[in-house]
């Protein structure tokens, strides 16, 4: 074995050479075929280091695919041994992997600086986080790697701490949490203990905002909200430190997402002891209409970032205090920015929030598709209120039958909501429910500048779909990001393709910027441009 080991050329920081890389482009092999190797090399009689490493060094196969449990049952101690020469001498990704997965809770603290070094090459970094796991005393070491792996192992590293719960390493998680794990860090560090004991740091009050802000943007998070065993506790222990932490954005931005939740969102559905949860909604309340967070927004809208200074206009409209009406209550819930989350359609039945009552598998839908929607005809109609993460043929949405009877509006039939929801025929006054639905369509408030344009370029296009259509193509949807807004729309018939088209967002006059963007698209055939642009035709 005359090249560098992978630890050699680790301990060098060295970047593995491209022969030795994780490439899988062509693996065919599987877990049977590794088995079956290890199996024949310990019942054969060429037992030799140099022979297993060479035959696995030979196999092509998705490292991920190679599991302990999937490997052959073999003496404790011989498994421990190869293991061990496996990872230090190897010089093929799969043979140190099989190495590493033969050490997976036989290793020892004596194995622990080997091991970690090898994790610094990407491909091994995997199977390294989970060896450290099953030693003892090793979850600072877990921490080392991670901070020096590449960062798309962090999300791996987390939660492996998260389930060694090493309080050495609280301070860490709560500062690196990834957002999928936000759930799983809270329950390991304990997080309601955290923030109700003594000299709690304002870091901790602000870290534990961010990790019950990413339990209810769920979509990525391992743990919901309404899964979190402490959630209320946490809520109401956060409202309370937050009052007297220093004022700094990311604070601020918790509670007004938390505060909306409470009032609009899962967290309002949560098992609250009677009177908790109005108690820490005035409590989150007070605090975003104090004016100490004044110099605050004042100073992110200095900011030379662009996001920060969009989070400071997204702050300053969010701290108007929110009216919960009786009968019904129409929302819509702008995430902060930095989230990078779509606008919501909160829905308010009596105080009920009724989409986050009957269906926790995704968002409500977005204002400019639901608020139409929502218009109550003498005909009944089936609305979609809202849609899992997914898809709805994967995982469902939740529907309601909307019809007008008279001078009453009926919410009735619904479909899709978790067994045991309090989701039963609703009745409203037909000017009352008129009269939600109006303010919420009239109310441009939350929006910003590219939201608005993308708004009116979409119904604009909408309204005269022979616009697009001279050009065989039709509008999939106009998006909004802070400064600029993106149209995407598709060419009709084969081939099918789709044209996106990124489009500044100046100070000058909203309906003058639409015009141009409209007589652009009029004039200028859009597969034309591609072509100039360098895109190549695809064929039929």
């Amino acid at each position: 074995m005359n090249a560098p080991s992978l630890f050699d050329q680790a301990s060098r920081l060295r970047d593995l050479p491209a022969e030795v890389d994780d490439d899988e482009a062509f693996a065919d092999g599987t877990p049977a075929t590794v088995a079956a190797l290890l199996y024949d090399h310990f019942t054969g009689d060429d037992r030799s280091f140099q022979a297993l490493h060479d035959r696995l060094a030979a196999v092509r196969i998705r490292l991920w695919m190679i599991e302990p449990a999937l490997l052959p049952p073999l003496d404790p101690d011989v498994a421990r041994e190869t293991g061990r020469r496996l990872v230090r001498r190897s010089t093929s990704v799969v043979a140190a992997t099989v190495g590493l997965r033969l050490l997976a809770g036989r290793a020892s603290p004596e194995d622990v600086p080997v091991i970690r070094t090898v994790g610094l090459l990407s491909p091994l970094t995997p199977a390294a986080i989970d060896v450290l796991e099953t030693i003892p005393g090793a979850a600072a070491d877990l921490v080392w790697l991670a901070e020096r792996a590449a960062p798309h192992h962090l999300d791996r590293a987390v939660a492996a701490l998260c389930r060694v719960r090493d309080p050495a390493t609280f301070a860490w998680l709560l500062r690196r949490a990834t957002d999928s794990r936000g759930g799983e860090v809270a329950q390991a560090v304990s997080l309601a203990d955290l923030l109700e004991g003594d000299g709690v740091a304002d870091a901790v009050v602000v870290h534990a905002g961010r990790l019950l802000r990413e339990q209810i943007g769920f979509r990525y998070s391992t743990v919901r909200i309404d899964e979190f065993p402490d959630a209320c506790r946490t809520l109401t222990a956060f409202a309370a430190r937050a009052e007297t932490a220093g004022p700094v954005l990311d604070l601020l931005a918790s509670a007004i997402a938390l505060a909306d939740d409470l009032r609009t969102g899962p967290t309002g559905c949560l098992p609250w002891p009677p009177g908790d949860r109005a108690a820490t909604l005035a409590r989150l309340e007070r605090l975003i209409a104090s004016p100490r967070w004044a110099p605050v927004i004042a100073e992110a809208a200095r900011s030379a970032d662009p996001l920060t200074r969009w989070r400071a206009e997204w702050a300053a409209r969010a701290v108007s205090p929110v009216p919960v009406p009786s009968g019904l209550g129409v929302y819509v819930v702008v995430p902060d920015p930095a989230r990078g989350e779509r606008a919501e359609t909160r829905l308010l039945v009596d105080g009920l929030p009724v989409v986050a009552e009957g269906f926790r598998s995704g968002p409500p839908e977005a204002p400019e598709r639901l608020l139409p929607a929502l218009r109550a005809v003498k005909e009944p109609r089936e609305v979609r209120l809202a849609e899992a993460w997914c898809i709805e043929g994967c995982c469902g949405a939740l529907h309601v039958t909307i019809v007008r009877e008279g001078d009453t509006v009926v919410w009735r039939d619904w479909r899709g909501h978790r067994p045991g929801a309090a989701l039963t025929t609703f009745r409203f006054r037909a000017e009352e429910y008129d009269r939600a639905l109006d303010g919420a369509v009239q109310d441009e408030g939350w929006k910003w500048p590219a939201r608005t344009l993308a708004d009116r370029l979409a119904r604009r296009l909408g309204d005269d779909p022979g616009l697009l259509g001279r050009w065989e193509c039709e509008i999939d949807g106009v998006h909004a990001a802070h400064d600029r807004i993106e149209v995407v729309f598709w060419q009709r018939g084969r081939p099918r393709i789709q044209f996106g088209w990124t489009v500044p967002v100046d100070e000058t006059d909203l309906d003058g910027q639409v015009t141009r963007i409209v007589d652009r698209l009029r004039g200028h055939d859009p597969r034309g441009e591609a072509e100039r642009l360098g895109f190549t035709w695809p064929e039929e």
